[in-house]
């Protein structure tokens, strides 16, 4: 009975500890300026975040093996083997500035300055020239291995975004902030091509977003993010769109969610108001497109080219005026999904000037990065014909056969992305 008790008595303590009143502030993931309101009459921000970002990946291709071979004595099968360790890694200095609009809408702006950006594949640990599937002599060689591509930099592309909290908890403790945002993404960079310095992505994206926090006492405030993207490609960028048969043109949609908390670890001491740390994970899925891959690179500088009497890298069977096109290095991809966990560590140094450190892992899950159809049956015969009872051809023209077809494709088996972050803000 008097244990009851003291747990009753424990849980009224705890309850009246979280609800009493306190100075409200929204979590970070649910921040938003005022501006030109009551007696607000500007607020804005400028800083500077540097992010760094290493990416290691393994790749594996497929590979036909026939029934009697050591591996498959019984029956033929197609086998997925161990080919390319692919590192990449990225610095980029990020400017981002914003101001209050109204009552708790913000109009803010991104943009991104790659000062370095460059990958490279390797063999994977046992894989050699005399076993290779890529760079071989066993076979016409896809590309070389190692290679490495050109160190990126310039201007990147550039986000516009507004955000409003139509519920906000400086008004009243006890409600929740809700926050409704929407993001643009120009493709203000140069286009990304094959062997070259440029950054640009080449499309179009197009993001709405929504995130709710709840404090609970001075401790601790949980919050939930949701959002959608939607891309197009860019008519003057590398994602083009060719003909009815082409079965993807643009990078894929996605659609992501994080969870997470923000906390006040020092809440009691002098310096706690001015410290808060931030745990979050996320989820995002990618549906099929078109992207710049880990063999994006090697396969547009590939050596593998018609007067070598090589058609490795050509469309052979897909041009619609039967001339062989060599591959820009752009390959559909299957959907995926992405895993992450974040640490974020503010500390408001002055009163207009706070200084942010962050740790981000990403992982991908295993897919096709080669992932082309062979095109559309236009006619219903069920089949893809070079000329169909109507005399069209079917063929999608992004399909090469060397690695889009079933035995050949290549598959990203693991992928692991870290990043670390600074950022250093002004706020008025």
């Amino acid at each position: 009975m008097l244990r009851s008790v003291a747990v009753i008595a424990t849980g009224l303590s705890l309850c009246f500890f979280l609800v009493q009143p306190f100075t409200a502030q929204a979590a970070d993931a649910t921040q938003v300026l005022t501006g030109f309101y009551g007696d607000k009459t500007w607020s804005g921000y400028a800083s500077l975040r540097f992010e760094h970002i290493q990416k290691r990946s393994s790749i594996v291709r497929e590979w036909v093996c026939t029934k009697g071979d050591s591996l498959c004595p019984q029956n033929s099968a197609v086998l997925d083997t161990k080919q390319l360790r692919f590192s990449e890694h990225s610095s980029i200095l990020n400017l981002d500035m914003g101001t209050g609009l109204y009552r708790h809408l913000e109009l803010y702006a991104s943009v991104p300055i790659v000062l370095g950006w460059q990958s490279r594949l390797n063999h994977d640990r046992g894989v050699s020239a005399g076993n290779s599937l890529v760079s071989t002599g066993l076979t016409s060689t896809l590309f070389d291995v190692p290679h490495q591509s050109a160190n990126r930099v310039g201007i990147g592309d550039m986000t516009v975004g507004l955000k409003w909290a139509p519920v906000h908890t400086s008004e009243n403790s006890l409600w929740p902030t809700v926050l409704l945002g929407f993001e643009y993404l120009a493709p203000t960079g140069k286009p990304r091509s094959a062997g070259t310095a440029n950054v640009g992505g080449g499309v179009h994206a197009f993001t709405l977003y929504s995130a709710v926090s709840q404090s609970f006492g001075r401790w601790v405030e949980p919050y939930l993010r949701v959002s959608g993207t939607v891309r197009t490609a860019d008519p003057t960028g590398p994602f083009k769109h060719k003909v009815v048969t082409q079965t993807r043109v643009s990078p894929g949609h996605s659609m992501g969610m994080a969870i997470g908390t923000q906390i006040h670890p020092l809440a009691n001491t002098a310096v706690g108001k001015d410290f808060r740390a931030d745990i979050r994970l996320t989820a995002d899925f990618t549906t099929d497109g078109r992207e710049f891959t880990e063999l994006f690179d090697a396969l547009g500088t590939s050596a593998c080219d018609p007067s070598g009497q090589c058609d490795q890298t050509l469309y052979t069977r897909t041009r619609f005026d039967e001339t062989p096109q060599k591959t820009d290095g752009i390959t559909d991809v299957e959907q995926y999904g992405q895993l992450g966990a974040s640490l974020w560590l503010n500390y408001d140094a002055l009163n207009y000037l706070s200084v942010q450190l962050g740790g981000v892992y990403k992982y991908t899950t295993p897919h096709y990065i080669t992932f082309a159809d062979a095109g559309k049956d236009l006619d219903g015969r069920g089949a893809v014909e070079w000329a169909n009872s109507r005399g069209q051809n079917e063929f999608n023209p992004f399909y090469n056969r060397s690695y889009d077809e079933y035995g050949s494709r290549f598959l990203v088996e693991s992928s692991h992305d870290f990043r670390i972050l600074v950022t250093v803000k002004g706020q008025l």
